[in-house]
């Protein structure tokens, strides 16, 4: 099988390089690596184009005209040739046995998507707290995401790997031909793409696993979420309310729908907040106007992406 290895980046040139040297140190070298850089950001194309020497003819640089993960994402899966495509985020560095880790599980002709665990690190190479919080990569019934897919304790490595119903897209590999595009419906900063992408998978038939051995160092440095309940509110908080509610409608069986709605709705999940959670939303950060206005917007944005997930749904059956 073929692989390709795509990296979507944006102005962090230094830490894409420390990324793609961590790529051509693979124990089973990639087929092709693709980078996207987007918009005018230019220095993330000549930081790319400094790696020809290690890549060869296998690196290929794309441009992206419109910023954003999942428009440079369709740009990438555009331009790349390869079976089994890696994703990892521009800021992680990845160990020499993680290409071969990947695609050792597509031996089996079921897999469809398979997800890593990250380890955040600072700067000065200091790990974060380990977390032992459980379970990992799942989705409840009424709708509430269990992710739990970084900081893990040291021991965790040596779990077999598990299926799960949804991965992290900082450390992830998936079966070309079992992921249609990522959907441009959702909003900036596009969270959720992964669980779009894992339910997908999932309504094709294909299994969905979380590889625990397989662990990415990743530095940390997006600043889209920075705890500040102030800016711009609806891309903070409308936005993640309306990409949850969108891919759950997208993807819930007709007996779940209403269960899933009331609970985004009611209770919602950071930072996408219930309307239940605006009293202690309230007390905690002592702002009555601000906290009204926030669960305001995330209530008409889950109702929103509701309905638009609703359309999707209709649209993806009919075809």
């Amino acid at each position: 099988m073929q692989i390709s290895v795509l990296i979507v980046s944006f102005q962090r040139p230094d830490r894409l390089q420390k990324c793609l040297q961590s790529i051509s140190a693979q124990t089973r070298p990639a087929d092709e690596v693709v980078v996207v850089w987007q918009a005018d950001d230019v220095s993330t194309r000549d930081a790319a184009g400094r790696n020809r020497d290690a890549f060869g003819d296998r690196l290929k640089i794309v441009h992206s005209a419109e910023k954003g993960i999942v428009p440079a994402l369709n740009c990438g899966l555009a331009n790349l040739s390869g079976e089994i495509v890696l994703l990892i985020d521009d800021d992680a560095v990845a160990p020499a046995d993680w290409t071969s880790k990947h695609a050792s599980h597509y031996a089996n002709a079921r897999v469809a998507v398979v997800g890593g665990p990250f380890r955040n690190v600072r700067a000065e190479e200091q790990p974060f707290p380990s977390r032992s919080v459980q379970p990992t990569g799942r989705l409840t019934s009424y709708g509430r995401l269990h992710g739990n897919a970084f900081d893990h304790p040291a021991e965790w490595a040596q779990r077999k790997p598990e299926r799960v119903q949804h991965v992290s897209g900082g450390n992830v590999s998936f079966r070309r031909n079992s992921i249609k595009p990522f959907d441009s419906h959702l909003r900036p900063y596009w969270q959720y793409w992964e669980v779009d992408m894992c339910l997908q998978a999932s309504r094709g038939g294909g299994e969905v696993l979380f590889d625990f051995s397989n662990i990415v160092r990743h530095y940390p440095s997006n600043l889209a979420h920075d705890g500040i309940r102030e800016g711009n509110l609806a891309v903070k908080f409308g936005n993640p309310n309306y990409n949850l509610a969108f891919v759950l409608s997208k993807h819930s069986a007709f007996g779940l729908r209403l269960i899933r709605l009331f609970y985004l709705l009611l209770i919602g999940a950071h930072p996408a907040p219930g309307l239940l959670r605006w009293p202690l939303s309230v007390l905690k950060h002592r702002s009555l106007l601000r906290e009204t206005r926030i669960h305001f917007i995330a209530f008409k944005s889950t109702l929103a992406g509701w309905f638009a997930g609703r359309t999707a749904r209709v649209k993806t059956e009919s075809d």
